[in-house]
């Protein structure tokens, strides 16, 4: 099992509802429609999809599963796994 701090990192920017607008590390767990999950710590964990991802400029949007959940989600920065 990997340790929170060996997972790539993913940073929100913007959160609007479900929807967050996002910036990652290059990473094997981020592709457009997957589902991932958003690990703020050993409690506070997201699951939802990726949308718009774009390898180029290292850009994503990440559609929140449950919309009560959304709330969990602050600007900055985070770990994400799939």
């Amino acid at each position: 099992m990997r340790k929170l701090n060996e997972l790539p990192k993913l940073t929100v920017r913007a959160a609007h509802g479900d929807l967050l607008q996002c910036s990652y590390e290059p990473s094997k767990c981020i592709g457009n429609n997957w589902i991932g999950v958003l690990i703020y710590s050993s409690e506070r964990f997201i699951w939802g999809r990726f949308q718009s991802v774009n390898p180029d400029t290292s850009l994503c949007d990440f559609f929140v599963d449950d919309e009560r959940e959304a709330s969990i989600a602050t600007v900055g920065e985070c770990h994400v796994a799939h």
